[in-house]
């Protein structure tokens, strides 16, 4: 085990920025702006993560052309004019007081953003006019005058970050966005000046680059964003961006490189760079690799790195000399001081669930994070304050919502004790990992399970909780975390036989035969995984939604990871379909928009991923016995595993 972390902490100069460690919170977008402006939300965020230990602490892009930004979401943060050198100056005075530094990222999204909402915008610009896969709106192809007038931008918007007291700029040429369009041939089809060899191809990013430079001079670090793999046949491939790179460092004018992915034009590439848990940890880290063998200047990794150990053997192998950690920072904000104290195992890890961070951003709603609750809310909640009057606290349930309960109500001083009726603290998240592509999940439960243990509170396994019992132990505050049971369907023909649920499927308790159907009643993510889990046994699996699409409600950026194995898996996929009974071994069928009827043949099992029923039996029937009585998690109301820990955080923290 890594104990020292040489390099991870490290100092490194990035041309004239001092950091004090490795570990940088990459350029993302937050979403917490209001009219296309920064909120205060976003100063108590970043001050949260520069008291962590963070070195280096990046915003999402900010669009530098005004026509650009007038059609953005209001919660995107835009640089067209000077009102947002104030924001620059309080944010980095305040994270400068904790030691990290602050790096404004600046960018012009191109033919990867539509305007189809707005008849008045102003249309997309690209180098040529070629629509992306998810838009697929015709962009503009931008001229010389155009792209000088670009470059312009990006000058005015650099000096406002200079203006601001910020530590450095970082260029948005990745991505599929306006300047790596230029750069990747499979979207740069021109015949001037700006295509062709590579050296006409990177014209228009040092056109920006001069005129940043012409603006910030060199007391700004400079640095550029760029796919190392577009992971789009035809695209920019490693080689390409070991290429561009080179030239990058020659020039003069760059001071890092950051070395991301994919093109968010295109579904998959766009999944892959964003790497849910269906993405290996550390899986970008070989095009960090391939671009720092052939540099000078520093090259930051991405792409889930997500603990220190795993951070300090990238470093250590030569692979980079930056990791971005922004997810593993929005998980454990203090993760950085975690680990050099040695207190790895208080770790908060992320999962790589991007259901409440990069999901929610793609939405233009305020980023959170599915088991850190405190994120967006650093200023009520960063700060746990002691508890006025100490209670005897008695929590019924030992799944993600009762754990956290019991954690925080613990931490605020109540004496907790904690009582589960299984032999084992985790609920449903024990369920849900038990697929492989989704085992990650099981570390939030053993990370609630050890602070409960280590914080002292009474737990008591294998233990279900009657009136009888509360009224012995006469408890000040009942926090009822019971959670939820799969529903019994009526379906003609069922039988307990060829109709599961698939709890019991997951949790080995049900037999399986070898032709499945699976319904997705839930949109989620429950039927799809179930599917996988099925078909990696070698089962011949069918997947029924009503919907759209089977999985429709999963986020946009785990959907085609998703997709991915279900089809690699050779799963069936049938939208707009649902059972109407099962005869034998033949499930009958309906469209649910013609309602035509069809028959599936020869299939042994039915299992159903639907939507659960409320278990909250004890929790009637305390109403009115005892002093104080919450319900949490989906024992109030059956929903995922952000909402049951945002529940136990809250009334751990009402109490």
């Amino acid at each position: 085990m890594v104990t020292e972390f040489k390099y991870l902490f490290s100092p490194i100069d990035v041309g004239p920025m001092k950091l004090r460690n490795r570990i940088v919170s990459a350029p993302h977008t937050d979403c917490f702006a209001k009219d296309n402006m920064y909120d205060e939300r976003e100063i108590y965020y970043q001050v949260e993560k520069a008291k962590g230990g963070a070195a280096m602490l990046c915003n999402g892009i900010q669009v530098v052309d005004p026509r650009l930004a007038a059609v953005m979401p209001s919660t995107f943060v835009c640089n067209v004019n000077d009102s947002v050198i104030p924001w620059y100056r309080k944010i980095s005075d305040a994270v400068h007081e904790y030691g990290a530094k602050y790096v404004v990222e600046l960018g012009h999204e191109g033919g990867v953003w539509s305007t189809r909402l707005y008849p008045d915008a102003f249309p997309p610009l690209a180098a040529s006019p070629i629509p992306c896969d998810i838009e697929k709106e015709v962009p503009i192809e931008i001229d010389r005058e155009g792209l000088e007038e670009m470059a312009r931008q990006f000058g005015s918007a650099a000096a406002r970050v200079k203006a601001g007291g910020c530590d450095g700029i970082v260029i948005h040429a990745a991505h599929g966005e306006l300047l790596m369009g230029f750069l990747s041939p499979l979207f740069n089809t021109r015949t001037d000046e700006f295509s062709g060899p590579l050296e006409n191809r990177l014209r228009p990013l040092f056109m920006v680059i001069d005129e940043i430079r012409k603006n910030i001079g060199r007391d700004l670090a400079l640095g550029v964003r760029i796919s190392g793999d577009e992971f789009m046949e035809g695209g920019v491939s490693v080689d390409d961006a070991k290429a561009i790179s080179i030239l990058l460092d020659k020039s003069g004018q760059v001071d890092w490189i950051d070395v991301s992915s994919g093109n968010d034009g295109n579904w998959l590439a766009k999944g892959i760079h964003y790497s849910s848990m269906y993405v290996p940890l550390g899986a970008m880290v070989p095009l960090a690799s391939a671009i720092r063998e052939v540099v000078n200047i520093p090259v930051m990794a991405v792409g889930r790195i997500n603990d220190p150990v795993q951070a300090e053997k990238v470093l250590a192998d030569g692979h980079a000399d930056l990791v971005s950690m922004t997810r593993a920072l929005i998980a454990d904000p203090h993760m950085p001081n975690k680990a050099k104290a040695g207190q790895l195992e208080d770790i908060r890890q992320c999962v790589g669930a991007v259901e409440a961070c990069i999901s929610r951003c793609f939405q233009g709603v305020a980023i959170s994070c599915v088991q850190n609750p405190i994120i967006g809310q650093e200023k009520e909640w960063a700060e746990l304050k002691p508890a006025s009057v100490k209670k005897k606290v008695m929590v019924i349930g030992g799944g993600p919502a009762g754990l956290e309960a019991a954690r925080v109500a613990t931490l605020r001083g109540h004496k907790v004790s904690l009582y589960e009726k299984s032999g084992e603290l985790g609920g449903q998240i024990l369920i849900a990992s038990k697929v492989s592509s989704r085992q990650e999940l099981a570390s939030i439960a053993r990370w609630l399970a050890l602070q409960v243990q280590k914080l002292g509170v009474d737990i008591h396994l294998n233990t279900e909780v009657t009136p009888e019992l509360v009224a012995k132990e006469n408890p000040d505050a009942v926090i009822v975390a019971t959670g939820s049971t799969p529903p019994h369907l009526s379906i003609p023909g069922a039988t307990e036989q060829n109709l599961v649920d698939e709890r019991s499927v997951l949790l080995g308790k049900a037999s399986v035969g070898q032709r499945v159907v699976v319904l997705d009643g839930t949109g989620h993510t429950s039927g799809c995984t179930t599917a996988e889990f099925l078909a990696e046994q070698g089962k011949q699996v069918y997947l029924l939604a009503k919907g759209f699409q089977v999985g429709e409600d999963i986020d946009l950026i785990t959907k085609p990871m998703v997709y991915r194995s279900l089809l690699d898996k050779e799963v069936t996929l049938m939208p707009f379909t649902w059972i109407r009974s099962i005869s034998g071994k033949k499930v009958i069928t309906y469209n649910t928009y013609t309602f035509k009827e069809t028959t599936i043949e020869d299939i042994d099992t039915v299992v159903h991923a639907v939507s659960a029923v409320i278990n909250n039996q004890i929790y009637k029937s305390l109403k009115g016995k005892v002093k104080e009585l919450y319900a949490i998690g989906d024992c109030f109301a059956p929903r995922r595993i952000e909402n049951a820990i945002y529940d136990g955080s809250k009334v751990g923290r009402e109490l």
